[in-house]
C-alpha cells in the first residue's frame, strides 16, 4: 500500500504539475535528461475483462545517452513528485521495472523498454518450496512471491481469506498457479507501484475505475450504456 504526505494532497488540490525522475542501476535521472517516461499496466489480458489475468506492466524511457554505462537488466524505479509555484512533494515510486530492450539512435537518444517483475512467473512453480500439499492459496502465492524476489501487498491476505486447497501443480508456471488462485477470487495479479505482488478483485475496484475500459483506455459499452462493475 502506497501512502502520500499531507503536503503530497495539499499541492494536487490546487494548480500543479508532477515532475518526474527514474533510478536506472542505482542512479538517478532527471527531466535534464529525460525526454519521456512512460509507464503500462494493465489489469486485463485482453480487450474484455476477465479474471485470473496476471499480465507484466511495461516502461518505456528515451532519455540522452548517459556518459556511464547502464547495465544488463538493470533496475527501473520511476518517481514523480507534485510541484506548484512554491512547493514541492516528496517523491513516490510508480513502479519496478528491469530492462529488457535498449536502443542508441544516432543522435545520441537511449531508448529503453522494460518489464516488472511478473515476467519472472514465467518459470515452474517452485513445489520444493512448500513442505506438504495440498497447501493454502495464501501459501502458494507467498512461495511465487519469494521466488520472483518481491513482497506480497499487505491488502492480500485480508482478500485471500477462504483458504482454498492448491495441489501440487507439477507441470505447471507460477503465472498459471497465481491465475488458478486469482480466478478463484474473481481476481487478477499485477506488480503494484512499490513493486509489490498485488491482487485486485473486480469487486473492490475504487468507485473511480469501476466503468470498464479497454486496454486503450476506451470505454467498453452495451448498446449506448457504459458497463459498470
Amino acid at each position: 500500500m502506497q501512502d502520500v504526505s499531507e503536503l503530497y494532497l495539499e499541492i494536487t488540490s490546487g494548480q500543479h504539475r508532477f515532475e518526474c525522475k527514474v533510478s536506472i542501476g542505482g542512479v538517478d535521472y532527471g527531466e535534464d535528461v529525460l525526454i519521456s517516461a512512460k509507464t503500462v499496466r494493465s489489469m486485463f489480458a485482453g480487450a474484455s475483462p476477465s479474471v485470473g489475468c496476471c499480465v507484466a506492466g511495461e516502461v518505456n524511457i528515451e532519455m540522452l545517452n548517459p556518459s556511464g554505462t547502464i547495465p544488463r537488466m538493470a533496475e527501473i524505479i520511476p518517481y514523480i513528485r507534485a510541484v506548484n509555484d512554491t512547493q514541492q512533494s516528496e517523491w513516490v515510486q510508480k513502479g519496478d521495472y528491469y530492462i529488457d530492450t535498449r536502443e542508441t539512435s544516432e543522435n545520441g537518444i537511449l531508448t529503453l523498454h522494460g518489464y516488472d517483475a511478473m515476467l519472472k512467473t514465467e518459470v515452474d512453480f517452485p513445489i520444493a518450496s512448500i513442505n506438504e500439499y495440498p497447501t493454502t492459496d495464501i501459501l502458494a502465492a507467498q512461495a511465487i512471491a519469494d521466488q520472483i524476489g518481491v513482497d506480497l501487498d499487505e491488502r492480500v491476505a485480508d482478500i485471500m481469506v477462504k483458504g482454498y486447497a492448491v495441489q501440487m501443480p507439477n507441470g505447471y508456471t507460477s503465472r498459471e498457479v497465481l491465475g488458478y488462485i486469482g480466478a478463484m477470487y474473481a481476481g487478477c495479479w499485477i506488480i503494484n507501484d512499490l513493486g509489490e505482488l498485488q491482487l485486485i478483485t473486480l469487486n473492490s475496484l475504487p468507485e473511480e475505475t469501476n466503468y470498464l475500459v479497454n486496454e486503450n483506455g476506451a470505454m467498453i459499452v452495451f448498446g449506448s450504456t457504459r458497463i459498470m462493475i
